[in-house]
């Protein structure tokens, strides 16, 4: 799906196109009240610093300088990734000054967005009493709200091959026994060591019942498996005692939406396709 982010002038006329208009720039346009224009969100961090407007002596120069500093400055980054949550949805309109530096930051930025790759995430689970799936749909819900859709895929008929297609995956398992992993979780588990899960990004959760001695044993046995093989879980453990508290059920929503931004911050820093104006 190719993201829609459209560029005007705040005087410009508003469009029905325009859905979610942003401005951009660190100073409100002279001349121009809040109540002449519909902004839906000022993001002033967007802005180029002020080092890199005082030494770009050419538009291909700041073009150059300005990714720069999208890739490596942190609150640009978090503006980013809220523009990339509304694009996935909505159209976005940046919306600059009359300036010439105004249009080239919003023309860059422009196509920055639309050329940050789309993390893929796969959220897998195995769930006999269905507590494990109730995490599973909560964290993907937060996923969804990130803008990814990620795939949600029963552990049961699932294969590792269903892993290599996907750039991140949150692993959730209940347990059963005496600590051990149910069947269908169990096939994935022991056909890990045939995958290269070095540096992937990954998180684990599960459901479980603290009457029995190894609580939630199944999510200890994955996690010890995704650090063997180097898997990089940005995640803490989530653990549920039997079926989710609603303040567990947000702390799920909210887990998933932190790894999906985790994702799309990754993505912006590895964003380095050249951008011009012309």
């Amino acid at each position: 799906m190719e993201l829609v982010v459209q560029v005007r002038r705040i005087d410009d006329p508003a469009s029905e196109t325009d859905e979610y208009r942003v401005l951009i720039g660190r100073i409100w346009p002279e001349g121009i009240s809040s109540a002449q224009v519909h902004v839906d969100q000022w993001m002033k961090d967007l802005s180029p610093s002020e080092v890199l407007l005082q030494k770009s002596n050419s538009f291909s120069e700041f073009c150059a300088a300005y990714q720069k500093e999208l890739r490596a400055d942190e609150k640009k980054r978090r503006c980013i990734i809220q523009l990339l949550e509304k694009a996935q949805n909505h159209r976005v309109t940046l919306l600059h000054v009359e300036e010439a530096s105004s249009k080239a930051q919003a023309t860059v930025l422009q196509n920055f967005v639309k050329t940050v790759p789309l993390p893929k995430i796969l959220v897998l689970f195995a769930s006999e009493m269905g507590n494990t799936l109730a995490i599973a749909q909560e964290m993907a819900k937060g996923v969804r709200q990130a803008g990814i859709i990620p795939e949600v895929k029963d552990a049961f008929g699932a294969t590792i091959d269903d892993i290599k297609k996907f750039d991140a995956f949150l692993f959730g398992s209940g347990t059963t026994g005496d600590g051990e992993l149910p069947d269908e979780a169990q096939d994935i588990y022991d056909d890990l060591d045939e995958l290269d899960l070095k540096g992937m990004p990954c998180a684990v959760f599960g459901a479980g019942d603290t009457s029995y001695e190894l609580y939630c044993e199944a999510v200890n046995t994955i996690h010890s498996k995704l650090v063997e093989l180097g898997g990089d879980l940005i995640l803490p453990d989530f653990k549920v005692d039997f079926s989710m508290s609603e303040e567990e059920e947000k702390q799920a929503l909210q887990l998933g939406k932190q790894f999906a931004e985790t994702l799309w911050d990754r993505s912006i820093q590895k964003n380095t396709q050249q951008i011009s104006i012309r």
